[in-house]
């Protein structure tokens, strides 16, 4: 194209020269008329690449269109899962704080897991118990105990402890094992006798708590 320019400025001063220094002799006006011809069918020439190359320039533009509106379509997908993305991003750090309130929960409930597991065996009733031929007898009852609360237990004889039967100092010490302060169980045994009173089978509910001596 700019060598096409570059023929047609030159072509054009060519003509303008012969045009403006006329030379009125026959052979002149010739040679003139000549040179002017030659460079008129040299600018049709050129008039006709020019135009074969606009032509083309039309065919390309014409050809790449649908080239440029699938790019342009591809760009547009792009964006939208672009935002797409931005969106479940979004939403990803949403469930991130779920996620991390939900692990302060379970890790809350995992210390009181652990803190529970170091009180296995602590659960306290506050009796100190040995087999007789009756049994398993209470000879003591500690004071400001659950086991004081219990209705003329001290002396009397235990029998079962939620539901499971009790004969010996060693299966009561099994039943009792692992128990928790703030644990309620269920006391049925056999009152101490009286003076005036008969011995009685009762069951009672007690809360145990934390040995004060551990």
């Amino acid at each position: 194209m700019v060598v096409l320019n570059l023929n047609l400025l030159m072509c054009i001063r060519s003509a303008n020269a012969l045009l403006d220094q006329p030379d009125m002799r026959p052979a002149s006006l010739t040679h003139n008329i000549e040179n002017l011809l030659s460079v008129n069918e040299q600018l049709q020439g050129d008039n006709e690449e020019l135009e074969q190359l606009l032509a083309k320039e039309v065919t390309w533009q014409q050809d790449n269109d649908p080239i440029v509106e699938d790019l342009k379509a591809h760009n547009q997908n792009l964006r939208e899962r672009i935002k797409e993305l931005e969106e479940k991003v979004d939403r990803l750090k949403d469930i991130n704080v779920t996620v991390e309130s939900y692990m302060d929960d379970l890790l809350y409930e995992l210390a009181s897991i652990d803190e529970r597991l170091g009180q296995v065996g602590d659960g306290w009733l506050g009796v100190s118990v040995e087999d007789d031929s009756e049994g398993v007898q209470v000879v003591r009852v500690a004071d400001n105990s659950p086991a004081s609360e219990v209705y003329r237990l001290s002396g009397g004889h235990l029998r079962e402890i939620d539901g499971t039967e009790i004969r010996t100092t060693e299966q009561f010490t099994e039943v009792m094992s692992g128990r928790l302060p703030g644990e309620r169980i269920e006391l049925t045994y056999l009152t101490r006798g009286g003076l005036f009173t008969s011995r009685q089978v009762r069951t009672e509910t007690v809360t145990l708590q934390r040995d004060p001596d551990s």
